[in-house]
């Protein structure tokens, strides 16, 4: 009787653990393994982040061209304050000397005044000649004191502005850092499960250039002669560039002049319609966050993004905004 009892919670014991290992395996079963996401897939999400890479780096390249200006004023403002300083200081001991004069040699005067002529008429012309003299370079020395004051605001002011750029340019510089992984990783695990898309960093024969007259040849020569460089966020050439570094490089070849900004660029070139479009024609993509130079036939050179190198691409590969004209 023993027996039997101390087997029966035994079967029953085994029998519950049969179970519970059985719905483990169960569970593991139903459950699927984490699997590579598909071509097409991981494709689109390259894309995601490329985009938002591209708009980190419009964003610092724009910051980059408003922290330059700014620098460029306060520097405009020093340079006019240090001789204004110069004025105020010496209209200021001006002041003082003929405040002095006055205050030390009035009694005097006035005693050898009245001896020599009987009368305090001089004395009192020469006080008020003195007091006329002073508040005239009080005025003046107001006025220096003023401008002074104004530019010394407009300096803070600005001094100001500068210093939350450059907090700012550490905050975007850390995003792009933080996308760049994000891409790398994204086009690592692509090219390991399916092989690179491009033919990126091998040297290709692109052939010449197409043969345009003028500044827009030259720019075109220019873009086309720097197809397979890699992409750099903010590196106009000679060796990487980003998009609006290209066309802003392309052009000045041509012996124009653009900022290093998508944005920028826009307001600097004059609108065209997609009729009117000619090679050198610069055209606009992602609400002004990546530019290509057009080259005829329908197709752009551009500097695409991170991990991909300037390459010619159909002029609808995305969404377009407009087209500019460098003028």
């Amino acid at each position: 009787m023993s027996i039997t009892r101390t087997a029966r919670p035994l079967r029953t014991l085994a029998l519950a653990l049969f179970a519970a290992v059985s719905a483990v395996a169960l569970v593991a079963l139903a459950t699927p393994a984490h699997a590579t996401p598909s071509e097409a897939d991981l494709d689109k999400q390259i894309q995601a982040k490329s985009n938002q890479f591209n708009k980190a780096v419009e964003q610092y390249d724009r910051l980059m061209v408003d922290l330059k200006k700014n620098n460029k004023k306060i520097a405009a403002l020093q340079k006019k304050l240090k001789p204004l300083e110069i004025k105020v200081d010496k209209a200021q001991r001006q002041v003082g000397s003929i405040a002095s004069a006055a205050y030390r040699g009035g009694t005097a005067n006035a005693v050898n005044s009245i001896l020599a002529n009987g009368s305090a008429n001089t004395l009192l012309d020469s006080l008020s000649m003195l007091d006329q003299i002073a508040h005239q370079q009080n005025q003046q020395v107001s006025a220096l004191v003023k401008a002074k004051n104004e530019l010394d605001r407009q300096k803070n002011a600005l001094t100001s502005t500068v210093d939350k750029e450059n907090q700012q340019k550490k905050d975007l510089a850390a995003k792009k850092k933080k996308l760049d992984a994000d891409v790398q990783k994204l086009r690592d695990m692509r090219t390991q499960a399916y092989g690179s898309p491009d033919n990126y960093g091998q040297t290709v024969d692109y052939g010449p250039p197409p043969n345009i007259p003028g500044t827009a040849g030259q720019a075109v020569s220019f873009a086309w002669n720097q197809l397979g460089k890699p992409y750099q966020m903010n590196a106009a050439g000679p060796s990487a560039y980003d998009c609006s570094g290209l066309t802003m490089a392309a052009w000045a070849n041509a012996g124009r002049s653009l900022s290093h900004s998508t944005y920028s660029q826009w307001n600097e070139t004059a609108r065209i319609g997609r009729g009117d479009l000619q090679p050198g024609d610069l055209v606009f993509y992602y609400n002004n966050e990546h530019v290509a130079i057009y080259i005829g036939g329908g197709t752009v050179i551009h500097a695409p993004t991170y991990g991909e190198p300037v390459k010619k691409a159909g002029i609808d590969t995305m969404p377009i905004d407009g087209y500019g004209r460098v003028r």
